[in-house]
């Protein structure tokens, strides 16, 4: 889901797998700052089926990241992250059998905090 940054207090939050550094270079530029499980507050188990238009498109991702020039507050973020979660569940349940999503009580999306110490235009060069 969301990833945000800005410049020498450029921050990436992003919902999918952490950006961790993948060089020695990228290692010197970022610094993970928090990373927490959000939950999707559901009560009590319960499946959405897919339509067939979900189905086609299994295997597309939609990687997107945000980002800001000014630093955002990391819990603000995260709550604000939580209730579209409460809403939309199913952007943390599990697909099953490529039929349906299910929604139980103990899921959860990964969310990360990234600083990174560059300007937004270094950023989108590197």
């Amino acid at each position: 889901l969301p990833i945000s940054v800005r410049r020498r207090n450029l921050s990436v939050a992003s919902s999918n797998r952490p950006l961790i550094a993948s060089s020695t270079r990228e290692s010197k530029i970022t610094k993970l700052r928090k990373r927490s499980l959000v939950s999707t507050q559901v009560k009590k188990e319960f499946d959405v089926p897919i339509s067939v238009a979900d189905f086609h498109l299994r295997n597309e991702q939609l990687p997107f990241a945000y980002f800001f020039d000014a630093r955002l507050d990391p819990s603000e973020l995260q709550e604000s992250f939580s209730k579209v979660l409460k809403y939309f569940p199913t952007a943390g349940g599990k697909l099953i059998n490529y039929q349906q999503i299910r929604c139980s009580p103990s899921d959860s999306v990964p969310i990360s905090f990234v600083d990174v110490e560059m300007t937004m235009q270094e950023w989108l060069s590197v």
